[in-house]
């Protein structure tokens, strides 16, 4: 089982670097209430998942550079502000097992946050240099937005079947991770087949809530892809762990030093 915390030593100084550039992207200095809600939010910050495959599918093609560390933030900014969103909808006063931003600040201000990080998203997104960005991010926004209107409809209905879950899931939590590694390829210039290779790339299985921390709070188990989006591609790529090597010339240079290029 590879391990999160081994993974990301790999993009340690990258996250490093993320971190900063993310809280200086989103504060302020002249508007009181948003800074004051960047610093409740700044200790329940995840795990960075995101982050972590944007750098390493970035490290396929060569090193990460300005471009990635803002693909990083553009996809972060974006998911935590449908989890902002997802709070409100979901009346839930607990995130990450401590309370919630609207518990605290309510849903009006919840709500309108959520919506100055997507709009900090889309200002992000005109740093990265590559107008296919736009389309990535465009398609995922609308596959969470289907996502959420699915979940939202079906909240009360016990018979479920599992191809409808996975529908749910691949335009939630696989179209971030997909965006996650697509948008470090195109940091680096990636072509229309590394890209395909990275949206699609190995799938991680989806983590079951008992199971030890790890990726996502699980084990990574390279291959075990589960669904398939209304794309037709597998949207839970762990990308950076198997892949033709053929198409990303970077990824040679990692293998050597142990990386988990190896794995799978």
């Amino acid at each position: 089982m590879i391990r999160l915390d081994d993974v990301q030593e790999l993009v340690k100084p990258e996250l490093a670097e993320f971190r900063k550039r993310y809280d200086d992207w989103i504060k302020t200095g002249k508007t009181p209430i948003v800074d004051q809600v960047v610093r409740f939010l700044t200790p329940r910050r995840g795990k960075l998942l995101r982050p972590t495959l944007t750098y390493l599918s970035a490290r396929l093609l060569g090193e990460c550079n300005d471009r990635t560390h803002f693909a990083a933030v553009v996809v972060e900014l974006l998911s935590n502000a449908t989890l902002l969103h997802d709070d409100v909808v979901d009346n839930s006063d607990k995130r990450r097992g401590m309370p919630s931003l609207n518990a605290i600040f309510g849903n009006k201000i919840s709500v309108l946050f959520g919506d100055y990080l997507l709009a900090n998203s889309l200002l992000a997104m005109l740093e990265c240099g590559d107008t296919r960005v736009f389309e990535v991010l465009a398609r995922t926004s609308r596959r969470l937005a289907k996502g959420e209107l699915d979940q939202a409809a079906r909240s009360r209905n016990l018979d479920m079947d599992e191809e409808t879950y996975y529908r749910m899931v691949s335009n939630k939590t696989g179209a971030l991770v997909a965006a996650a590694c697509v948008l470090g390829g195109l940091s680096n210039g990636a072509d229309e087949e590394q890209t395909t290779a990275l949206r699609g790339g190995a799938g991680c299985r989806l983590p079951d809530p008992g199971r030890p921390a790890g990726l996502h709070g699980a084990g990574i188990h390279p291959g075990q892809a589960r669904g398939r989006g209304p794309e037709g591609a597998q949207d839970h790529p762990a990308a950076y762990f198997r892949l033709q090597p053929e198409r990303f010339p970077g990824r040679a240079r990692h293998e050597t030093h142990g990386g988990p290029a190896q794995a799978g």
